[in-house]
Parts: C-alpha cells; structure tokens; sequence
C-alpha cells in the first residue's frame, strides 16, 4: 500500500515541474497533495487491525535510518544535495547563506516545532506518511497513541542528521562516530512479521501514581529522611516540578524515554527563572516558547534538572514504586568547556570596580554591600560564606587573623549552612583588610553586642543571607557597563589569580574549600595551619594598587 501511495505522490509532483494539462496551478497542486496526505493519515489511524511497535524497537529502527541516510550522505559531494537526502530535511537553499547557519536554523525550527507542536498540522501528517512510505515502519504498527511519539522521533532523527552534517562540513566526525557506534536495526529492513500481544498484555494497564503525587511523596521523604536541608527543599522541588510543567500530570509510569527527550529538548528554550519573572509566571510552557525568551537556561542548568528527574525516578523504583526511569542516563553535552564558561572579572574589570577611589564605605552606606564584596575578593569565600558569618568566627590564631567557616556557633543562634563538607575551614585574613578597617568593624559590632558579623542583612525565602548583598553587587557591576558576572565573579578570580601562578596545591584548595588529594594531610594528618595557609596562599595576594580606601 505505501508502495502504491509513493508511486501515486511521485507521479503528482514530477507534475509540479510542468504546467500540467489539468491547468492546476502550483499551489492547487500542493494543496492536493496535502489532501490526499490527510486521508492517508485519516485511513491509516482509524484501521482497527493494529499491532503497535515497541518503542525500544522504534528507536533501533529510528537509529538505522539515521544511519542509512548518512551512509548516502557520504557519497555525495555537494554538502547542500547531501542535506536534503533526509525527507523533509531543508527547503529552498540560499547559497549565498553559510550552510553552518542553515543548519543551526534547521535545528532550532523543528527543537521549537517539537516543544511548541507550531505548525503540527503540516509536519504531523507528512512526517506519519513518511514514516509508511520509507517503510521504516508497517501501517498496522501505528495507531493514535504511538503516531506522534513516533514522528518525534523521526524529527530527532532529522536534528541528528542536520548536526552531523553542520559539523561534517566543518570537518569534523565526532557526531557521526557517536551515530554509527550507537544499538540499532538495519535499514531498510526484513518484511517478517512480529506476533501478536496476547491478550494479557493488550489490557490496559491500572493507572500509575501521577507524577505530581510522585513528586510530593518524593520530596516529602526526602526531608524526612534528612536527605535535603530545608533551605533547599524549594530548590530541589522546583527542578522536579519542571517535567510537570512541560508534559502535564500524566501517570508518571507513563512517561517514556522520548517524553524525556522532549523535556530535555525544551528546558533550553525557557527562561530563566520564569516562575518569579511577570512576564512568565502565569503562562504555559507553550504561551512561553511562543514569546521566544532571549535569556534562557543553559546547559549545565538543564543537565541538572534532567538529574533531579532521573533521582526521583531511581528513588521511585527502589521504594517499589515504580519499574523504569526514562530519564536515566539522558545529558545534554555542552561544548563549551566548563572553564570558558566562568565568569572571571578581568584585571581591568576588578580595577574598575574596586580600585578607582569611588569604592567607599561612606558611598556604599550599608556595610555589608561594602565588606562582603571585598572579603570575597581577596578570600575567594562563597557569598553564603561571608554573609553569615558570627563575630565570634573573626578571631586570632597562632598569630593570623581567620574567618573560621563553620556551622556550629557558641553564641546561641544557629543559623549558618555550608554548601558541603569540604566547606568547613579557617581562611586567614588578607592584610589588606584589615589595613581597610575590617577588624575596627568587628569591634564595632562586638561592642553592640551583635551576634552576627552583618547584622543588617535579613534571611530570604531559601533561608539565606546573601541575596540582597549578590543583587546590589550585580547592579554595581552593570553600573560599571559589566554585564554576565555576579558576585560569584569574585571567586572565580581569586581562582584564577593562582592557576595561572602555578599555585592551585593542596594547600590552596584547603583555603578554597575543595576536597584534597588522597595524599596530602586531608587523610593522612592534620589540616593545614593557618599560618602555612597565610603564607603560601593569602599573602601572595597583590591587586597592586591601593586605591580603594574606607
């Protein structure tokens, strides 16, 4: 029947190329085709002598193609004929366009088609006819509840293809590699029959938990079990709560492995933080893809989300719950290596904010957005870190002023998270502090009879004290015409300034606040004085200059 079908479609568009003797213009031609598509589609869907394909079959058969067509592709030439072997690859090419920027085009198109379902009543009925007509797959192994599942993947297969040859054209092979090394079923295939379910296994299954009952039972353990602290409970729920968002509550053992990768497929297009923007908050995920966001979240944020998932579901499974996580393994490669990706104040920048002789406490008024910026600058502690730090953590030891990082306090109130073990610490103090006044300020507070070291600042709704210092520390940056970098920034500086000195031992990541190697003291002795710290570490320190001023 497909056979008959292709044959009858070649015959109407070689038609096209002429003026027909039926007088029909082109696009009374292209409509009807897409017609007679329609009810091939309409007839293939309403045949009740179905025996649907597995999916993980789908996907083997899926991935031959894939292959099938590159192998085709190789033997071409000319890069732009190759790109239209895959039906429905590209339309109308203009030369005069790079064929890397076509296919980014092409990419982001059908990602925003498949997230979106935009124009769904063109591509869904041509690429289900495709499907029949490659004989990738046999009309009675599609019915209304795997078609689109179906011609998702056929999309992704496109995606794939168009990455290949972008990079293909560029020189390079590592997608294709990955392509060829990957499980598949050859293609094109054998006509043999696969039997029939039993009858067993055609009952519909008993509906699972959904998956928003999933993830209250989940992050309900979890606190209970002390696996999160209550600050990050928001944090840790909101990631989970994003497969909600996308696919709907639908039975969570329902969800499968391609719903997945449309969830994975459409993190990348949403905006970042949009459940706290206006703009966003109270719109679908479609209403939201429609507007196009220009900041959106990135990959490592993705891939983080996508982890989220796949925990809950292997939490799921051990408790019984659940048999399959469609998630497992599912990652997003970034190529941009994470050490590009660091938002490094320049020499030139840090001069700009810090050493210009407008870095004052007389101007800044509060002296947190004054002093914790400055810690983090010449200490490379997290802003979390410095922000809730006691007065009783600034002290003198073995003649070296510290900031002891740690949870526990003596002063009654505990209030202070760290962000893992390896957090735990005693930073010595850079002499540039307190030629600035830092100890004056300690005695200030102490003689108030403060507990805390910053006393002005007031816990958010994650039960932190930095957000107000990372906000006013941002805008200072923007002020300066310094966009994409935060107070974060800081850290990533103070890292740099001794990578790039050679300096990044033992002892630095001690200061740091890193895990240290199997062989230095960190398992066979004591942690490193704070002297030794001071010495080899903070007093190597120089900005050199000395235009900031209290």
């Amino acid at each position: 029947m497909a056979r008959k079908i292709n044959e009858k479609f070649t015959a109407v568009t070689d038609q096209m190329a002429a003026a027909g003797p039926d007088g029909m213009t082109n696009e009374e031609k292209m409509a009807f085709i897409r017609n007679d598509i329609k009810k091939f589609v309409e007839e293939l869907l309403s045949d009740p002598n179905k025996n649907p394909v597995d999916m993980t079959e789908a996907r083997l058969r899926m991935q031959g193609y894939l292959k099938y067509e590159l192998d085709q592709s190789a033997a071409n030439t000319d890069i732009i004929e190759a790109s239209k072997v895959f039906p429905s690859m590209l339309g109308p090419v203009e030369k005069s366009i790079p064929m890397p920027e076509i296919f980014k085009q092409e990419i982001t198109r059908t990602a925003i088609e498949m997230a979106t379902y935009e124009h769904a009543e063109e591509w869904f009925d041509s690429t289900l006819f495709e499907l029949v007509k490659r004989e990738i797959f046999d009309r009675e192994e599609i019915d209304n509840d795997n078609a689109m599942p179906l011609v998702r993947l056929f999309l992704r297969a496109k995606i794939a293809y168009c990455q290949a040859l972008a990079e293909k054209y560029n020189g390079g092979v590592d997608i294709e590699q990955r392509i060829f090394a990957a499980p598949s079923i050859d293609y094109p295939r054998g006509k043999k029959k696969r039997p029939r379910q039993n009858a067993a296994s055609d009952r519909p299954r008993k509906p699972s938990i959904l998956l928003s009952q999933l993830i209250e039972k989940y992050c309900a353990t979890q606190m209970s079990d002390k696996k999160w602290k209550p600050n990050m409970l928001i944090e840790h729920k909101g990631r989970v709560c994003n497969i909600v968002d996308i696919l709907g509550d639908k039975p969570a053992a329902e969800v499968s492995r391609e719903d997945m990768r449309h969830v994975k497929d459409t993190l990348p297009l949403l905006p970042v933080a949009r459940k706290k923007k206006p703009e966003y908050r109270d719109k679908s995920i479609q209403a939201i893809l429609k507007m196009k966001p220009k900041e959106t979240l990135s990959i490592p944020t993705v891939n983080k989300i996508i982890l989220s998932i796949s925990a809950m579901y292997e939490w799921a499974i051990r408790e019984g719950i659940l048999k399959e996580n469609p998630a497992k393994g599912l990652k997003t490669i970034d190529p941009e290596a994470a050490i590009d990706k660091r938002s490094i104040l320049s020499d030139a920048e840090i001069r700009k904010v810090f050493f210009r002789g407008d870095y004052t406490l007389s101007a800044i008024k509060n002296p947190a957005y004054y002093w914790c910026p400055l810690i983090g600058l010449y200490s490379g502690m997290r802003l979390e870190e410095i922000c809730q730090l006691h007065c009783e953590d600034v002290y003198q030891k073995d003649g070296i002023w510290i900031f002891d990082i740690k949870t526990s306090s003596t002063d009654g109130l505990n209030d202070k998270i760290l962000k893992t073990k390896n957090a735990i610490r005693q930073v010595p103090i850079h002499d540039k502090l307190i030629e600035l006044g830092l100890l004056d300020y300690l005695r200030l507070q102490q003689a108030n009879k403060e507990i805390r070291l910053f006393p002005l600042l007031r816990k958010s709704v994650n039960s932190k004290y930095g957000k107000q210092v990372g906000k006013y520390f941002t805008r200072l940056l923007n002020s300066k015409g310094i966009e994409g970098k935060s107070f974060h920034s800081l850290r990533h500086s103070f890292a740099n300034f001794f990578k790039v000195r050679g300096l990044q031992d033992d002892v630095f990541r001690q200061v740091f606040g890193h895990e240290i190697g199997e062989l230095a003291s960190h398992t066979y002795g004591e942690r490193f004085s704070p002297k030794l710290c001071y010495d080899r570490i903070i007093s190597k320190l120089d900005y050199s200059t000395n235009a900031i001023s209290a």
